[in-house]
C-alpha cells in the first residue's frame, strides 16, 4: 500500500533464522512480491516490487547502516522482540510492535526518551511509516534521539569496574 504514495520504496527482510530464507522468499512471492537474496547479489533498485531477504549471518549491520526506517520484529507478535540497540546506534528511526518482552526496559527506556515508536498492529505500522517518510524532519529527530541515548547510556562497563574497585579497597 504504501508503494502508492512512495514508488522508490524498498524493502529488506531480515529473518531471525538464515535458514527461514527460503520460506520467507516464496512468502512474499505469493503476496505478488519479486523476492531476492541477498546473497545472489541481484539488484532489482528499478523494481518497486522487489523485496530483499537478507539469508547470510553477519551482515545485519549493513544493511541498517543504508535503511532509511528500520522496523524490529518478533514485536508485533508475542515473540519477544529483538534488538533495537544496533540500529539506534547508528542513528535510523526505529519502529517496534507491544510485544518487546525480551527487551523490556530498553524498548520503555527509547518510548520514554522519544527515540522510537511503538505500534500495536500492522495498520499502525504502515501508518508511522507514512508519517515518517513524509516528514524527513522527523526521520532525523528521531534518529538523532536513538543515538543520543545510546551515547548518553554507554560506559555501564567501566561504571561497573569502579564500583567493583571501591568496594575491593573498602573491604
Amino acid at each position: 500500500e504504501l508503494l502508492e504514495d512512495f514508488s522508490d520504496l524498498r524493502l529488506l527482510l531480515a529473518p531471525r533464522h538464515p535458514e527461514r530464507s527460503s520460506q520467507v522468499a516464496r512468502l512474499a512471492q505469493e503476496l505478488g512480491f519479486k523476492a531476492i537474496k541477498t546473497s545472489s547479489g541481484e539488484q532489482s533498485a528499478e523494481d518497486s516490487k522487489a523485496v530483499y531477504i537478507l539469508d547470510s549471518v553477519g551482515e545485519l549491520l549493513s544493511f541498517y547502516s543504508i535503511a532509511h526506517i528500520v522496523f524490529v520484529g518478533g514485536s508485533l507478535v508475542n515473540k519477544g522482540g529483538h534488538n533495537i540497540l544496533e540500529p539506534a546506534a547508528l542513528g535510523k528511526p526505529i519502529i517496534f510492535g507491544a510485544h518487546m518482552s525480551n527487551f523490556r526496559d530498553i524498548a520503555q527506556l527509547f518510548l520514554k526518551n522519544k527515540a522510537a515508536l511503538k505500534v500495536q498492529n500492522k495498520e499502525e505500522l504502515k501508518n508511522k511509516v507514512r508519517l515518517l517518510l513524509g516528514d524527513p524532519s522527523v526521520i532525523r529527530q528521531l534518529g538523532q534521539a536513538a543515538q543520543d541515548l545510546i551515547k548518553n547510556n554507554q560506559g555501564a562497563t567501566q561504571r561497573n569496574l569502579d564500583c567493583i574497585l571501591s568496594f575491593l579497597k573498602n573491604n
